[in-house]
């Protein structure tokens, strides 16, 4: 499978040696991933399914930016296995569907540039970095 995972400069640099590593689920997203939580409970990687375009595109790289106070982002694109999948997980022990799973980001207050009902997955496992490719870096200071 293949998703693509948004973060800043700095940290792809050290994703380089180490990989991508898990990250507890913040609060704020809990109830919107309750089926697939216990799959979680070690940590997570966030990626989408789809490599953003456009005015999503934008507000992705805006809101790491702010979230991480780094004006340097990154793209990578993650090859991971479905059995490393929460999603595919959650279909497989529950035989839920990808909607009944319902794993969509919503990017408020972006105007323009937010996304709606956007598609992501949780990687349950580390990701070692001969599957992580570097597919977009923008330095926000080279745009103003």
């Amino acid at each position: 499978m293949i998703g693509y995972h948004y973060t800043t400069w700095e940290t792809y640099q050290q994703i380089q040696e180490t990989g991508l590593q898990l990250s507890i689920l913040e609060k704020r997203h809990e109830a919107a991933c309750d089926l697939v939580l216990e799959f979680i409970e070690d940590g997570c990687v966030w990626v989408y399914p789809e490599h953003m375009q456009g005015c999503e595109l934008i507000g992705a790289v805006l809101s790491v930016a702010i979230r991480h106070d780094s004006h340097r982002l990154v793209c990578l694109e993650v090859d991971y296995f479905e059995s490393e999948s929460a999603t595919k997980l959650a279909m497989k022990v529950a035989d839920f569907s990808v909607e009944d799973i319902h794993l969509n980001h919503n990017l408020h207050g972006a105007g323009p540039f937010g996304h709606f009902q956007k598609r992501y997955d949780l990687i349950t496992e580390p990701v070692p970095p001969e599957r992580i490719q570097l597919v977009g870096e923008w330095d926000l200071l080279d745009v103003i």
